[in-house]
């Protein structure tokens, strides 16, 4: 980041280390968002961004955030066994939707037959694909912000990583028009592959960037 700050010395760039969960949360406290806008990038670290974080972002209906949102780190803590979902990993996933209900969302009971017809054990297996898992995010997302777009899978090839999401806090009818047709179309240029470095460069002169 320092780098990238001395490659543009001309632009006004902060770094801010620590827990990122804290630092955007400070930061935001420092805008008045009745005449502010911002435009914000969430590439988090695994599952570190926290449903209480993106809470207060939706809480200033003033920013639009592009959210690259850890599509298989999920899928690889929700085990398909739910004994082997270690409290640890269900804290995390609790922080990340922002409720525990993703439990009983994914899993249902799983009973075995014994030889006599009984049920000799009983346990809960993953019953949603990374498709459902993707789909129950976006509904979570959508319980916050008043945009929510499908979301772009990344890579473009192979085993799927990542969902970047496009969401708007702002509930204004034509500033959820325009948010919509602006992110619709770059998500459009990316998928014909026609989003290169110098577009992003250009959309960004022309927001506010958090």
């Amino acid at each position: 980041m320092q780098q990238l700050a001395d490659t543009y010395p001309n632009k006004r760039i902060r770094i801010l280390t620590g827990d990122g969960n804290q630092k955007v949360s400070a930061l935001l406290k420092e805008f008045n968002w009745k005449s502010s806008r911002a435009v914000l990038f969430l590439d988090p670290y695994g599952m570190a961004v926290q449903w209480s974080t993106l809470q207060t972002i939706a809480n200033t209906q003033a920013i639009d955030i592009w959210y690259l949102f850890p599509l298989n780190a999920v899928c690889r803590q929700a085990a398909h066994d739910l004994e082997k979902v270690e409290p640890y990993k269900i804290r995390k996933l609790n922080e990340l939707f922002g409720t525990d209900q993703w439990l009983e969302a994914f899993y249902k009971e799983d009973g075995q037959e014994d030889l006599f017809g009984g049920t000799a054990q009983a346990g809960h297996r993953r019953a949603v694909s990374q498709e459902e898992i993707l789909r129950y995010a976006q509904e979570r997302l959508k319980t916050l912000f008043p945009v929510v777009l499908p979301p772009l899978i990344l890579p473009d090839q192979g085993a799927p990583y990542f969902a970047l999401f496009f969401l708007s806090s702002n509930p204004s009818p034509k500033a959820v028009s325009l948010t919509k047709r602006i992110a619709s179309h770059l998500l459009k240029m990316h998928s014909h592959g026609q989003l290169g470095r110098q577009t992003m460069e250009v959309v960004a002169t022309d927001n506010d960037l958090l």
